[in-house]
């Protein structure tokens, strides 16, 4: 979350950008479960945004 600029306060400004990614991959068919599964396992930001690039191109 602190890639859409949530500092750990109650921001509307951040929750509403995260609130788009997530209707985003939605409708590309991600499930957002798998993303916090792949951060929880220590995949990098970069290496899951290398995932979701082949997961979009397909």
């Amino acid at each position: 979350m602190s890639y859409y600029g949530w500092n750990g306060k109650d921001d509307t400004q951040a929750s509403g950008k995260l609130l788009g990614a997530l209707i985003a991959l939605r409708h590309a068919g991600i499930d957002k479960h798998l993303l916090i599964d792949l951060n929880d396992s220590g995949f990098t930001f970069h290496e899951i945004a290398d995932y979701l690039e082949r997961k979009i191109q397909k």
